[in-house]
């Protein structure tokens, strides 16, 4: 059974062309990949984690918007402006979205550690993404998540606030049935992107109009001390083509 054709993954699955593969990743089979309700899972969790905190315990939703940490609580910040989403049926993997850079910052096994003053009380405490490297699926580095007609400087004074519209701009976050889409331009184009978690691996699947400017999505940076993974471009037309720069970034790249 084909990705696009998989009938349990929903009608707005089967409309992205564009689907970026990292790790190996299994056939689909035609089972319910959508599993249990947010109180299940929560109410399992808390038998498996009977010490936890209160707010370990909390359900957050699907995905939650925060500051956050990278690499353990005592990191630097990965994204101020950042959307945690969960993935998988059983929501044991996530993405992290930078809706400044409109990069997506690393997607990894579990959650995000929620820490700080609504949280833990502690006020020098900020959320945070998994300490051990191992856990990654992949990784970026601080910066645009875009690129427009082949230059990825940061053009911002302060490097702090969104890039300048011409380059690319968020629009919003949206739910479709069990997935989130994060919405969003690339030089004046428009794209629809939804990740989700397949066969041990992360997914992030696309939906553009025809490009007005050539572009490039940031996918990966290199990551000492990370897993090896395995990246792959699946359905993709003419001019659509994964790359790798001399810096051993792997990037997306959509031709006018």
């Amino acid at each position: 059974m084909s990705l696009i054709e998989a009938p349990s993954l929903g009608m707005f699955r089967s409309m992205f062309l564009r689907a970026i593969f990292l790790s190996s990743l299994a056939a689909l089979s035609s089972g319910d990949v959508f599993g249990k309700t947010r109180a299940e899972l929560t109410q399992e969790w808390m038998a498996a984690n009977p010490k936890a905190a209160w707010w370990d315990a909390m359900d957050t939703g699907p995905f939650i918007s925060d500051t956050f940490l990278g690499f353990g609580p005592k990191g630097e910040v990965a994204v101020l402006k950042g959307i945690a989403i969960k993935l998988g049926d059983k929501e044991d993997c996530s993405v992290v979205f930078d809706t400044e850079t409109l990069r997506m910052v690393a997607g990894f096994d579990g959650v995000v550690k929620m820490a700080g003053t609504p949280w833990s009380g502690r006020h020098a405490d900020n959320s945070y993404l998994p300490e051990n490297r191992k856990d990654y699926f992949f990784a970026t580095n601080k910066g645009p998540g875009i690129a427009v007609n082949g230059t990825w400087e940061d053009p911002r004074k302060t490097k702090n606030g969104p890039l300048p519209d011409e380059q690319a701009a968020y629009l919003g976050i949206y739910r479709h049935e069990s997935g989130t889409v994060l919405s969003y331009t690339a030089g004046g184009s428009n794209i629809l992107e939804m990740p989700w978690s397949l066969g041990g691996g992360l997914v992030r699947s696309f939906r553009f109009e025809k490009m007005k400017n050539k572009v490039e999505i940031l996918v990966l940076d290199p990551l000492e001390d990370g897993r090896k993974i395995a990246v792959q471009l699946r359905g993709a037309r003419r001019g659509v083509s994964l790359e790798t720069l001399d810096s051993g970034r792997f990037v997306v790249s959509f031709a006018k």
